[in-house]
């Protein structure tokens, strides 16, 4: 989550066996971003239907999110500098 909104991380992973780990670090992942801006919906999409999932199994309340309740698409968004579609950031229509 973090490599997509700039939040700070909110879990760790540990390796149970040797493996190789791979570091996508927004310099990486921006100019793919940018290319193809469709992939922040789908993630966002993706994301947020995980999230539900879990939620649900965990028999919980769902989460406000940590950022104001903004919605993740529009954080991905301003994180990136993606425009929404109509040539504006989501942040210029707060």
């Amino acid at each position: 989550m973090s490599l997509l909104t700039g939040d700070p991380r909110g879990a760790t992973v540990t390796a149970q066996v040797d493996s190789l780990v791979l570091e996508v670090s927004k310099a990486i992942f921006e100019p793919i971003i940018k290319a193809r801006p469709e992939i922040a919906e789908v993630l966002s999409r993706t994301i947020e239907f995980r999230n539900q999932q879990n939620e649900t199994e965990n028999n919980r309340q769902p989460q406000s999110e940590a950022s104001g309740d903004r919605p993740l698409l529009a954080r991905i968004r301003d994180f990136f500098s993606l425009n929404n579609g109509d040539g504006l950031r989501s942040s210029a229509l707060s």
